[in-house]
């Protein structure tokens, strides 16, 4: 079981004992930045959405951020 330091009114680390640390992990993938969507460009969509889960990583204290994409240049996913 780990140790979180939290500040005293003074400004010295205080162990918590019993708490365990964890992470928050924001993960997005299979964006498809650039394409096309039925004759409709998707990448001033793709900024805005991107700035909202910016600030979405900032808000909540985010501290690690997994984004998985691919970048073909094809119209369609490679067959397997």
């Amino acid at each position: 079981m780990g140790v979180r330091r939290q500040r005293a009114g003074g400004g010295t680390d205080v162990a918590v004992p019993g708490y365990a640390p964890s992470m928050k992990i924001f993960h997005t993938s299979d964006w498809h930045i650039g394409r096309t969507f039925h004759t409709h460009p998707t990448l001033d969509h793709f900024r805005i959405v991107a700035q909202a889960m910016a600030q979405l990583v900032v808000t909540e204290h985010v501290d690690v951020v997994g984004w998985g994409f691919s970048r073909s240049g094809r119209g369609t996913p490679a067959s397997t």
